[in-house]
Protein backbone atom coordinates (compact mmCIF):
# COMPACT_ATOMS: atom_id res chain seq x y z
CA UNK A 1 0.00 0.00 0.00
CA UNK A 2 2.66 2.57 0.91
CA UNK A 3 4.72 1.33 -2.27
CA UNK A 4 1.57 1.78 -4.53
CA UNK A 5 1.17 5.73 -2.48
CA UNK A 6 5.05 6.57 -3.30
CA UNK A 7 4.28 5.38 -6.87
CA UNK A 8 1.76 7.71 -7.59
CA UNK A 9 3.33 10.71 -5.85
CA UNK A 10 6.19 10.28 -8.10
CA UNK A 11 4.57 9.34 -11.24
CA UNK A 12 4.32 12.02 -14.23
CA UNK A 13 1.91 13.97 -14.84
CA UNK A 14 1.17 16.84 -17.35
CA UNK A 15 3.24 19.58 -16.87
CA UNK A 16 5.92 17.74 -14.03
CA UNK A 17 8.86 17.24 -16.52
CA UNK A 18 8.43 20.64 -18.28
CA UNK A 19 8.52 22.18 -14.30
CA UNK A 20 11.41 19.88 -13.07
CA UNK A 21 13.65 20.67 -16.14
CA UNK A 22 13.17 24.35 -15.54
CA UNK A 23 14.51 24.07 -12.39
CA UNK A 24 17.37 22.18 -13.51
CA UNK A 25 18.24 24.23 -16.24
CA UNK A 26 18.00 27.51 -13.98
CA UNK A 27 20.28 25.73 -10.96
CA UNK A 28 22.42 25.02 -13.24
CA UNK A 29 22.81 28.34 -14.72
CA UNK A 30 23.25 29.79 -11.35
CA UNK A 31 25.66 28.06 -10.23
CA UNK A 32 27.65 28.65 -13.07
CA UNK A 33 27.88 31.87 -13.25
CA UNK A 34 28.46 32.44 -9.44
CA UNK A 35 31.51 29.88 -9.80
CA UNK A 36 32.50 31.96 -12.92
CA UNK A 37 31.78 35.21 -11.62
CA UNK A 38 32.47 34.73 -7.92
CA UNK A 39 29.42 35.30 -6.56
CA UNK A 40 29.41 34.78 -3.21
CA UNK A 41 26.59 32.95 -0.97
CA UNK A 42 26.37 30.51 -4.06
CA UNK A 43 24.35 28.16 -2.08
CA UNK A 44 21.47 30.76 -1.60
CA UNK A 45 21.52 31.31 -5.05
CA UNK A 46 20.73 28.01 -6.23
CA UNK A 47 17.99 27.90 -3.74
CA UNK A 48 16.07 30.77 -5.30
CA UNK A 49 15.06 28.31 -7.69
CA UNK A 50 12.97 26.30 -5.32
CA UNK A 51 12.06 29.37 -3.85
CA UNK A 52 10.13 31.19 -6.31
CA UNK A 53 9.09 28.55 -8.64
CA UNK A 54 5.70 27.52 -8.69
CA UNK A 55 2.82 25.81 -11.26
CA UNK A 56 1.65 28.64 -13.15
CA UNK A 57 4.08 31.09 -14.63
CA UNK A 58 2.07 34.47 -13.65
CA UNK A 59 2.94 32.96 -10.21
CA UNK A 60 6.10 32.80 -10.44
CA UNK A 61 6.38 36.11 -11.59
CA UNK A 62 4.57 37.53 -9.00
CA UNK A 63 6.65 35.78 -6.24
CA UNK A 64 9.88 36.68 -8.45
CA UNK A 65 9.43 40.64 -8.36
CA UNK A 66 7.94 40.42 -4.61
CA UNK A 67 11.33 39.13 -3.75
CA UNK A 68 13.26 41.18 -5.40
CA UNK A 69 11.53 44.43 -3.78
CA UNK A 70 12.15 42.86 -0.69
CA UNK A 71 15.35 42.34 -0.78
CA UNK A 72 15.95 45.91 -2.41
CA UNK A 73 14.47 47.63 0.85
CA UNK A 74 15.28 44.82 3.22
CA UNK A 75 18.93 45.58 2.23
CA UNK A 76 18.57 49.41 2.23
CA UNK A 77 17.03 49.06 6.04
CA UNK A 78 19.98 47.33 6.85
CA UNK A 79 22.57 49.19 5.92
CA UNK A 80 20.95 52.08 7.82
CA UNK A 81 20.60 49.90 10.70
CA UNK A 82 24.34 49.35 10.60
CA UNK A 83 24.81 53.09 11.37
CA UNK A 84 23.72 53.01 14.66
CA UNK A 85 23.84 48.82 15.63
CA UNK A 86 26.79 48.05 13.90
CA UNK A 87 28.99 48.43 17.46
CA UNK A 88 25.73 47.99 19.63
CA UNK A 89 25.23 43.91 19.94
CA UNK A 90 22.17 44.66 22.65
CA UNK A 91 20.55 47.47 20.27
CA UNK A 92 21.03 45.53 17.16
CA UNK A 93 19.29 42.19 18.86
CA UNK A 94 16.81 44.07 19.48
CA UNK A 95 16.44 45.99 16.20
CA UNK A 96 16.96 42.16 14.60
CA UNK A 97 14.13 40.89 16.43
CA UNK A 98 11.37 43.96 16.28
CA UNK A 99 12.19 43.74 12.26
CA UNK A 100 11.91 40.44 11.73
CA UNK A 101 8.49 40.02 13.54
CA UNK A 102 6.96 42.22 11.55
CA UNK A 103 8.28 41.07 8.40
CA UNK A 104 6.69 37.61 9.63
CA UNK A 105 3.43 39.32 10.81
CA UNK A 106 3.07 40.88 7.19
CA UNK A 107 4.01 37.47 5.33
CA UNK A 108 0.51 36.34 7.00
CA UNK A 109 -1.13 39.51 6.24
CA UNK A 110 0.02 40.85 3.13
CA UNK A 111 -1.95 39.19 0.13
CA UNK A 112 1.45 39.20 -1.55
CA UNK A 113 2.64 36.95 1.32
CA UNK A 114 6.54 36.82 -0.01
CA UNK A 115 7.09 40.23 0.25
CA UNK A 116 6.95 40.31 3.75
CA UNK A 117 8.90 37.37 4.31
CA UNK A 118 11.30 38.53 2.32
CA UNK A 119 11.85 41.92 4.39
CA UNK A 120 11.49 39.65 7.47
CA UNK A 121 14.10 36.91 6.00
CA UNK A 122 16.90 38.83 4.94
CA UNK A 123 16.91 41.31 7.79
CA UNK A 124 17.52 38.55 9.91
CA UNK A 125 20.53 37.00 7.84
CA UNK A 126 22.03 40.24 7.71
CA UNK A 127 21.98 41.73 10.87
CA UNK A 128 22.68 38.13 12.59
CA UNK A 129 25.79 38.05 10.57
CA UNK A 130 27.41 41.09 12.23
CA UNK A 131 29.40 39.76 14.68
CA UNK A 132 31.71 37.26 11.96
CA UNK A 133 33.21 40.61 10.52
CA UNK A 134 35.90 42.21 11.49
CA UNK A 135 35.34 45.77 10.31
CA UNK A 136 32.49 47.72 8.60
CA UNK A 137 33.55 47.84 5.22
CA UNK A 138 33.77 43.95 4.36
CA UNK A 139 30.22 43.60 5.78
CA UNK A 140 28.67 46.33 3.84
CA UNK A 141 30.45 44.41 0.97
CA UNK A 142 29.24 41.30 1.85
CA UNK A 143 25.26 42.68 2.35
CA UNK A 144 25.29 44.09 -0.93
CA UNK A 145 26.53 40.69 -2.80
CA UNK A 146 23.98 39.22 -0.41
CA UNK A 147 21.72 41.43 -2.26
CA UNK A 148 23.19 40.66 -5.84
CA UNK A 149 23.44 36.95 -5.09
CA UNK A 150 19.66 36.53 -4.60
CA UNK A 151 18.17 39.07 -7.17
CA UNK A 152 20.20 37.54 -10.24
CA UNK A 153 19.28 34.12 -9.37
CA UNK A 154 15.43 35.39 -9.46
CA UNK A 155 16.38 36.96 -12.96
CA UNK A 156 17.81 34.02 -14.38
CA UNK A 157 14.84 31.51 -13.00
CA UNK A 158 12.35 34.21 -14.83
CA UNK A 159 14.58 34.06 -17.98
CA UNK A 160 14.21 30.01 -18.27
CA UNK A 161 10.84 30.35 -17.47
CA UNK A 162 10.31 32.50 -20.72
CA UNK A 163 12.51 30.40 -22.36
CA UNK A 164 10.92 26.95 -21.55
CA UNK A 165 7.55 28.34 -21.07
CA UNK A 166 5.14 25.71 -19.02
CA UNK A 167 2.93 23.79 -21.58
CA UNK A 168 -0.54 25.92 -22.32
CA UNK A 169 -3.59 24.89 -20.08
CA UNK A 170 -7.07 23.78 -21.67
CA UNK A 171 -9.27 27.13 -22.73
CA UNK A 172 -12.21 27.22 -20.56
CA UNK A 173 -15.50 26.91 -21.19
CA UNK A 174 -16.77 29.88 -23.33
CA UNK A 175 -19.38 31.37 -20.84
CA UNK A 176 -20.47 35.07 -19.19
CA UNK A 177 -17.20 37.08 -18.10
CA UNK A 178 -15.99 36.52 -14.32
CA UNK A 179 -16.20 40.05 -12.71
CA UNK A 180 -12.79 41.47 -12.13
CA UNK A 181 -11.64 40.85 -8.65
CA UNK A 182 -10.66 44.37 -6.81
CA UNK A 183 -6.57 44.71 -6.04
CA UNK A 184 -5.74 44.96 -2.21
CA UNK A 185 -2.88 44.96 -0.28
CA UNK A 186 -3.91 42.85 3.20
CA UNK A 187 -6.08 40.39 4.10
CA UNK A 188 -9.86 40.58 4.78
CA UNK A 189 -9.42 40.04 8.23
CA UNK A 190 -5.93 41.61 8.70
CA UNK A 191 -6.68 43.66 11.83
CA UNK A 192 -8.89 41.25 13.53
CA UNK A 193 -7.63 37.94 13.84
CA UNK A 194 -4.87 37.28 16.27
CA UNK A 195 -3.63 34.35 15.01
CA UNK A 196 -1.79 36.21 12.40
CA UNK A 197 0.29 38.42 15.57
CA UNK A 198 0.84 35.11 17.07
CA UNK A 199 2.35 33.54 14.20
CA UNK A 200 4.88 36.14 14.20
CA UNK A 201 5.44 35.97 18.03
CA UNK A 202 6.28 32.50 17.61
CA UNK A 203 8.65 32.39 15.11
CA UNK A 204 10.38 35.41 16.37
CA UNK A 205 11.13 33.77 19.51
CA UNK A 206 12.36 30.50 18.28
CA UNK A 207 14.43 32.52 16.04
CA UNK A 208 16.00 34.59 18.39
CA UNK A 209 16.25 31.82 20.58
CA UNK A 210 18.48 29.60 18.07
CA UNK A 211 20.57 32.92 17.49
CA UNK A 212 21.26 33.36 21.39
CA UNK A 213 22.19 29.48 21.39
CA UNK A 214 24.69 29.74 19.06
CA UNK A 215 25.75 32.98 19.51
CA UNK A 216 26.66 31.87 23.26
CA UNK A 217 28.14 28.70 22.42
CA UNK A 218 30.36 30.32 19.86
CA UNK A 219 29.44 28.19 17.44
CA UNK A 220 28.15 30.15 14.03
CA UNK A 221 28.51 27.10 11.65
CA UNK A 222 25.19 26.27 13.48
CA UNK A 223 23.69 28.96 11.71
CA UNK A 224 21.49 27.42 10.06
CA UNK A 225 18.96 27.07 12.84
CA UNK A 226 18.25 30.36 12.12
CA UNK A 227 17.37 29.66 8.78
CA UNK A 228 15.41 27.02 9.44
CA UNK A 229 13.06 28.68 12.21
CA UNK A 230 12.32 31.04 8.95
CA UNK A 231 11.73 28.82 6.44
CA UNK A 232 9.49 26.10 7.86
CA UNK A 233 7.33 28.44 9.64
CA UNK A 234 3.47 27.97 8.62
CA UNK A 235 0.51 28.91 9.39
CA UNK A 236 -0.81 25.81 11.39
CA UNK A 237 0.77 23.68 14.16
CA UNK A 238 -0.25 20.48 11.60
CA UNK A 239 0.92 21.86 8.91
CA UNK A 240 4.75 23.07 10.47
CA UNK A 241 5.12 19.88 12.03
CA UNK A 242 4.33 18.41 8.73
CA UNK A 243 6.60 20.33 7.36
CA UNK A 244 9.38 20.37 9.89
CA UNK A 245 9.20 15.96 9.29
CA UNK A 246 9.70 16.38 5.56
CA UNK A 247 12.77 19.42 6.66
CA UNK A 248 14.44 17.00 8.45
CA UNK A 249 14.01 14.14 6.13
CA UNK A 250 14.75 16.07 3.68
CA UNK A 251 18.35 17.35 5.24
CA UNK A 252 18.96 14.05 6.17
CA UNK A 253 18.86 12.77 2.60
CA UNK A 254 20.30 15.88 1.32
CA UNK A 255 23.14 16.30 3.46
CA UNK A 256 23.94 12.52 3.16
CA UNK A 257 24.44 12.90 -0.50
CA UNK A 258 26.67 16.08 0.14
CA UNK A 259 28.72 14.30 2.69
CA UNK A 260 29.18 11.47 0.30
CA UNK A 261 30.30 13.92 -2.76
CA UNK A 262 32.39 15.53 0.06
CA UNK A 263 34.35 12.59 0.44
CA UNK A 264 34.19 10.63 -2.64
CA UNK A 265 33.14 12.77 -5.52
CA UNK A 266 34.81 16.37 -4.84
CA UNK A 267 38.57 15.66 -4.05
CA UNK A 268 39.04 14.49 -8.17
CA UNK A 269 36.84 17.43 -9.71
CA UNK A 270 38.99 19.63 -11.79
CA UNK A 271 36.60 21.78 -13.23
CA UNK A 272 33.27 23.65 -13.37
CA UNK A 273 31.96 20.59 -16.08
CA UNK A 274 32.86 18.54 -12.93
CA UNK A 275 30.94 20.54 -10.37
CA UNK A 276 27.75 20.64 -12.53
CA UNK A 277 28.02 16.90 -13.19
CA UNK A 278 27.73 16.12 -9.63
CA UNK A 279 24.89 18.02 -8.27
CA UNK A 280 22.66 18.02 -11.41
CA UNK A 281 21.51 14.39 -10.33
CA UNK A 282 20.49 15.72 -7.12
CA UNK A 283 19.00 18.81 -8.21
CA UNK A 284 16.71 16.19 -10.99
CA UNK A 285 15.74 14.36 -8.53
CA UNK A 286 14.74 17.32 -6.04
CA UNK A 287 13.02 19.21 -8.77
CA UNK A 288 11.31 16.20 -9.58
CA UNK A 289 9.76 15.90 -5.97
CA UNK A 290 9.52 19.41 -6.07
CA UNK A 291 7.33 19.40 -8.85
CA UNK A 292 4.89 17.10 -7.32
CA UNK A 293 2.01 16.93 -4.96
CA UNK A 294 2.39 20.04 -3.12
CA UNK A 295 1.86 18.10 0.35
CA UNK A 296 5.03 16.26 -0.65
CA UNK A 297 6.98 18.88 -2.87
CA UNK A 298 8.52 20.14 0.59
CA UNK A 299 10.55 16.99 0.79
CA UNK A 300 12.05 17.97 -2.37
CA UNK A 301 12.99 21.46 -1.51
CA UNK A 302 14.91 20.81 1.62
CA UNK A 303 17.21 17.96 -0.21
CA UNK A 304 18.40 20.75 -2.93
CA UNK A 305 18.95 23.35 0.23
CA UNK A 306 20.78 20.97 2.72
CA UNK A 307 23.05 19.89 -0.53
CA UNK A 308 23.43 23.51 -1.48
CA UNK A 309 24.49 24.41 1.78
CA UNK A 310 26.94 21.73 2.43
CA UNK A 311 28.19 21.90 -1.24
CA UNK A 312 28.40 25.28 -2.58
CA UNK A 313 30.69 27.07 -0.43
CA UNK A 314 33.08 28.65 -1.86
CA UNK A 315 34.76 28.85 -5.28
CA UNK A 316 37.04 25.68 -5.56
CA UNK A 317 36.63 21.93 -4.23
CA UNK A 318 36.49 21.47 -0.84
CA UNK A 319 36.92 18.03 1.39
CA UNK A 320 36.18 19.36 4.86
CA UNK A 321 33.41 17.51 6.03
CA UNK A 322 33.02 20.23 9.41
CA UNK A 323 30.60 22.74 7.75
CA UNK A 324 28.76 19.47 6.30
CA UNK A 325 28.37 18.33 10.33
CA UNK A 326 27.67 22.01 11.49
CA UNK A 327 25.09 22.65 8.94
CA UNK A 328 23.14 19.78 9.53
CA UNK A 329 23.20 19.89 13.30
CA UNK A 330 22.04 23.57 13.25
CA UNK A 331 19.16 22.37 10.95
CA UNK A 332 17.83 19.18 13.21
CA UNK A 333 18.29 22.21 16.16
CA UNK A 334 15.79 24.57 14.23
CA UNK A 335 13.29 22.06 13.39
CA UNK A 336 13.18 21.01 17.35
CA UNK A 337 13.09 24.29 18.66
CA UNK A 338 10.37 25.25 16.14
CA UNK A 339 8.06 22.27 16.41
CA UNK A 340 8.01 22.50 20.22
CA UNK A 341 7.12 25.95 19.95
CA UNK A 342 4.40 25.40 17.34
CA UNK A 343 3.17 22.39 19.07
CA UNK A 344 2.75 23.88 22.57
CA UNK A 345 2.33 27.52 22.19
CA UNK A 346 -0.66 28.89 20.77
CA UNK A 347 -1.08 25.77 18.42
CA UNK A 348 -3.91 26.41 15.57
CA UNK A 349 -5.72 24.07 13.42
CA UNK A 350 -4.71 23.31 9.81
CA UNK A 351 -7.16 25.70 7.96
CA UNK A 352 -6.65 29.09 7.91
CA UNK A 353 -7.50 32.44 5.75
CA UNK A 354 -4.04 33.84 5.19
CA UNK A 355 -2.34 34.20 2.39
CA UNK A 356 -0.83 30.61 0.72
CA UNK A 357 2.78 30.19 2.39
CA UNK A 358 5.89 30.91 0.96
Amino acid sequence: MKLAALRDRLAPFPGRAQASLRMLAACLLIVSLSMTLQIPNAALSAYMVFFISRREAAATRTAGIALIAAASVAIGLTLLAYRVTIDAAPLRLALMTLLFCAGMYLSRVFVAGPLGFGLGFILLVTQSTVDLYPGGEPLVRDTLWTWMAICFAIVVVLLIDMLLPARAPALAPQGAAAPPRARRLFVDDALRNPVYLRFALKTTFAAMLCYIVYTALAWPGIHTCLITCAVIALASNEATLHKATLRIAGALVGGGLALLATVFVVPHLESLGGLLLTIAPVVAVSAWIAAGPERDAYFGWQIAFAFFLCVLHGYGPSTDVTPVRDRLVGIVFGIIVMSVMFRFVWPERAAGDGPAPV
